[in-house]
Parts: C-alpha cells; structure tokens; sequence
C-alpha cells in the first residue's frame, strides 16, 4: 500500500535501490524468493526488480501473514480489514487526498 500511493519518480527510486540491494546479493534462490514476495505488492515493481537483476519472473509466493495473526490477535470490530476500498484509498496520493496541505507547503 505504500508503494502505491508513491508517486511515479519515489516509485522508480524504490524499484532502482531494490536492484541495487539485490543485485549484492549471490544467492539465486534468495534473489528469486525475494523477488516472489514483491510480486505480491504489484506486477510494475516487481517487472521493474526481474528485469534489473537479469532474472524471470517467478511465481508469487504466499504472502507473509499480517502481523496480528503472529502475535495470536484475533481479529474483531477493532482491526480493520484490507478490503478493495482501503487498497483504492491507499493508491492515491497523499495531496490527491488532501488538497489543503500543497498550500503548506
């Protein structure tokens, strides 16, 4: 969700310094593992990660579980679900959102 409400150059920084991390890693199976858990944030990113390291695309991985299911938290009322809403909230910019603050700034 972060990634997505990035703007297109911030995007392109991301995609530039996982490349680069990747990139010093000697791992095969690391690198396509990593690869594998980014395919499940976008299809642009991880296009953008495969192509720079030299790699295919490989198969998504199953992503982690949220942080609440490890800590044994049950979800109820209180916990708010990521649902196709959140996602599409999260993908807009934040002075999309907020037009307000460009005058603050």
């Amino acid at each position: 969700m972060f990634y997505l409400s990035l703007g297109v150059m911030e995007q392109a920084h991301i995609a530039s310094a996982i490349v680069f991390d990747l990139s010093m890693v000697s791992l095969a199976h690391v690198q396509k593992r990593v690869v594998g858990q980014i395919r499940n944030i976008g299809d642009d990113l991880v296009k953008r990660i495969a192509s720079g390291i030299g790699i295919a695309l490989p198969k998504a991985v199953d992503p982690a579980k949220p942080m609440l299911n490890k800590a044994g938290v049950i979800e109820d009322a209180g916990v708010t679900p990521l649902g196709k809403a959140f996602l599409t909230a999260a993908a807009k910019r934040f002075f999309d959102r907020e037009p307000n603050v460009r005058s603050l700034a």
